[in-house]
């Protein structure tokens, strides 16, 4: 399977209208996301499978919009395996009844910018995956507009207590 190129853009539209964030959008292979991310998700996806609510709307809430994603690690490669609508809003996640086929914005999945999809699996390498995720936590954006919501997420991801089945 082919590699695709994670990278990220700084969206403050969103973040200045509130005075915090979420800023960041992905990039994948040169097509940018319209979800922002979560930057715990993020990170937390580093390390672990599962599915994980790696996007979401404007608001910041987990589970109010945006997609999870099933994350997968084998050997040197992180992989988005399937996706799943993110409008449960602190349900289980049904995977046979939430899960869309690819990333589609209308779906309630992911759109690139210029409307065309990008069709699942996806898979990253992880050197990529990993330089792209603390290059977002240690930039100054970040602390700037995101890092109280970061904390708040990481302490729920340490209870295991995000919306995750």
């Amino acid at each position: 399977m082919k590699l695709s190129r994670l990278g990220y853009f700084l969206d403050l539209n969103n973040a200045n209208q509130q005075g915090f964030g979420p800023a960041f959008r992905l990039v994948v292979d040169d097509k940018q996301i319209d979800y922002f991310i979560i930057p715990a998700a993020l990170e937390y996806s580093l390390k672990n499978n599962g599915i994980l609510p790696i996007f979401n709307c404007s608001c910041g809430v987990v589970g109010c919009g945006g997609a999870y994603v099933k994350v997968a690690h084998k050997k040197d490669r992180v992989v988005w395996e399937k996706l799943y609508s993110g409008t449960s809003c602190g349900e289980e996640i049904d995977e046979k009844d939430d899960e869309v086929s690819h990333m589609n914005f209308r779906t309630y999945a992911l759109v690139a910018e210029d409307k065309s999809e990008l069709n699942l699996p996806l898979e990253f390498s992880a050197k990529n995956y990993k330089a792209v995720i603390m290059k977002i936590l240690s930039s100054p954006e970040f602390k700037q507009y995101e890092e109280q919501g970061y904390i708040h997420d990481k302490n729920s991801f340490a209870k295991k207590d995000f919306f995750m089945p």
